[in-house]
């Protein structure tokens, strides 16, 4: 345990790992390490600005609890076997198609595409077909890594690039970079015209500072007269068209105390992505004819897919949803006229404008005024109330997720999976209290006065409505007649569940002593609810059917999307209730 502890603090020099047996890794060992870095955030997330030296300090502790089950283990090779691991990783989000067994054990990337980039690239593919050879378990796995990263999708920075060609090749040292030139020769032997990213080499980094590296028992002298910390600087020149070498053309001079950071790294890999953007001919928007049809259709698909632009989908940060549903979006763009040009960044660019003008006029329509934007109506989904009404709870238990649109149907057998599961929590509360906290019809004779519409004419400004609907001029004989001692029961309000069922069972008998009628849905059971032709007087559902349309009008005229939002709840309450008459019967 103590020798353990002691080689964990000392560690081992990258050309002495190169001369080591490597060790023999199983489920087991990788899936402890994917626990192991996934603990130490420093290693992965871009936010710690870890440096080199710490990185691989952290390596060290991981190799050291992994030599439990192997005591070949060393940080280098844990490194070697990680940076492997993040090329796999980051193919099998790229390509669908590639079924990759660790993607869900490593998707702690997701957070941000600057996780983990350190690690990307830098095996060279040469020392990738190697080390695939070595790891690979599937030949998907062969074949994927055969194919390049897309450096649009994520590019990497090649930070260990130097460390893992030193891994491979035993015979190469770093002592005297201008007259042992192995460094350059094993680099472009390696990598071709790839070159790696220029660090300074710091020849203590990796051991302690009481114990110098001496390459045999004759130099040992030579090298004990040398200073301690030596400043090395390693250039490589390379092709200015190739868009992989990320640093080539970095020239770094750093000694132990000024390391290379994570966040330095980054800025680098930011800067020559923006090069390489700036030398690449892009495809501007002025080739693409935005058509008012080609506009309508792409605002439709958008629509259709709430993980694009709803915040609270539980898809709206992955990137592989987003891809793919661009991609689709991009398909059936291409094959409308005018729209053989688009592609996936001119049309998320075309949908930021959109949103950004629809904000605006949003804006104005707040303030009072009228939009005479032609796209204003299609985008109305992206108000706060409608993003604020939907609900993805049962994407969880795998149903289809809801969509957000303007069509409610009537039918009930082709709704019932739609509607189970997707009750708004406030309708759910709205009926359990209903019960303790009915209101009652105060026994009045006088009308009041309705609310003039011409004073509540401004848009966009929630209004008290009324709920009580005036009598029909035929019924108010019948309302002077004497009034009962209990006050009666509110009949513009949605009764208890137990005296709906009273009130159908007492209809329903009425209706068997008569004739037998179909029911609305064309159920085979028979509590159906009364034809037209047998209602003699107007009931209190008459009068709730009344107050409902007239509030619906009234909502229509202030605000369409609440109209919308108290049409839909109006029929998950229907369809609810529905589902419960049919589940009693059965």
């Amino acid at each position: 345990m103590h020798r353990r502890k002691a080689n964990m603090n000392r560690g081992i020099k990258v050309e002495e790992a190169a001369a080591m047996v490597r060790p023999v890794w199983n489920d087991t060992l990788r899936g402890i390490l994917v626990a192991l870095v996934k603990d130490r955030k420093p290693l992965w997330d871009s936010r710690f600005r870890t440096t080199k030296e710490r990185s691989i300090q952290l390596f060290r502790e991981i190799a050291a609890i992994l030599s439990n089950q192997d005591n070949r283990m060393n940080e280098w090779y844990v490194l070697e076997k990680w940076c492997w691991m993040m090329e796999m990783y980051t193919r099998a989000i790229e390509r669908p198609h590639f079924e990759w067994r660790f993607k869900g054990a490593m998707s702690f990337h997701m957070g941000s595409p600057s996780n983990g980039i350190q690690y990307i690239d830098s095996l060279t593919p040469d020392l990738l077909a190697e080390a695939t050879a070595r790891y690979a378990e599937t030949d998907a796995e062969v074949i994927e890594s055969k194919t390049e990263l897309s450096k649009k999708f994520r590019k990497g920075c090649a930070a260990y690039r130097l460390e893992m060609t030193i891994c491979y090749n035993s015979s190469v040292h770093v002592t005297e970079p201008g007259s042992n030139p192995e460094i350059r020769q094993i680099l472009n032997a390696r990598s071709g015209a790839l070159s790696p990213p220029v660090f300074a080499f710091n020849r203590d980094m990796y051991t302690s500072t009481e114990a110098k590296y001496d390459t045999n028992a004759e130099s040992s002298t030579v090298q004990d007269e040398e200073p301690l910390f030596k400043e090395v600087n390693v250039k490589q020149e390379a092709n200015e068209n190739n868009d992989s070498n990320l640093a080539a053309r970095m020239d770094i001079s750093a000694t132990a105390a000024a390391e290379p950071t994570l966040a330095f790294l980054l800025s680098s890999c930011n800067r020559k992505m923006d090069e390489n953007v700036k030398e690449q001919p892009q495809e501007t928007t002025s080739d693409v004819n935005w058509t008012y049809d080609i506009v309508c259709e792409l605002i439709d698909s958008f629509k259709e897919h709430p993980a694009l632009w709803h915040y609270a989908h539980p898809h709206y940060g992955d990137l592989f949803k987003r891809r793919e549903y661009l991609s689709g979006i991009t398909m059936k763009l291409r094959i409308m006229p005018g729209g053989s040009a688009i592609n996936e960044d001119v049309l998320f660019e075309k949908w930021n404008a959109l949103q950004d003008r629809f904000n605006e006029e949003l804006v104005k329509a707040k303030q009072g005024e009228v939009s005479g934007w032609e796209f204003y109506q299609r985008m109305l989904f992206l108000t706060p109330e409608v993003l604020s009404a939907c609900r993805f709870d049962d994407l969880n238990r795998g149903i289809q997720s809801p969509m957000v649109t303007n069509y409610i149907a009537k039918a009930v057998d082709a709704n019932i999976r739609k509607i189970l599961g997707y009750l708004p929590k406030s309708v759910q509360q709205e009926i359990e209290t209903n019960q303790a906290k009915r209101p009652k019809v105060s026994p009045r004779t006088s009308t009041p006065k309705l609310p003039s519409r011409r004073e509540n004419a401004s848009h966009h400004v929630q209004q008290v409505v009324s709920t009580w609907v005036p009598p029909r001029e035929d019924s108010i004989e019948a309302m002077m007649q004497p009034f009962p001692s209990a006050p009666p029961t509110a009949t513009a309000q949605i009764t208890a569940k137990n005296e709906i069922g009273h009130i159908l069972k007492s209809e329903l008998d009425m209706l068997r002593q008569s004739s037998p009628h179909p029911c609305i849905n064309g159920s085979k059971y028979g509590d159906s609810v009364p034809d037209q032709s047998l209602r003699l007087h107007e009931d209190k559902w008459t009068l709730m059917g009344r107050m409902i349309e007239e509030t619906a009008r009234e909502l229509e005229a202030k605000n369409s999307e609440l109209a919308f939002r108290l049409q839909k709840d109006i029929n998950d309450v229907i369809f609810k209730y529905q589902i419960e008459s049919l589940k009693h019967k059965q």
